[in-house]
């Protein structure tokens, strides 16, 4: 667990990869506490609790 502060407004998703898109977009220069960081080739994907996935 740890906080993220984002980089620019982003795109919120309900899963680690990005491929579904929730309605939700967060403001860039926010910061959120998360709980989970997932890593792929290129990408890394944080958790900020149950189905919502951001990258920074």
């Amino acid at each position: 667990m740890g906080k993220i502060k984002l980089e620019h407004d982003t795109q919120v998703y309900t899963d680690p990869a990005f491929e579904k898109k929730t309605e939700k977009k967060l403001r860039k220069d926010s910061a959120w506490n998360y709980f989970a960081v997932k890593k792929m080739p290129g990408k890394t994907a944080y958790n900020l609790g149950g189905a919502q996935w951001v990258s920074q």
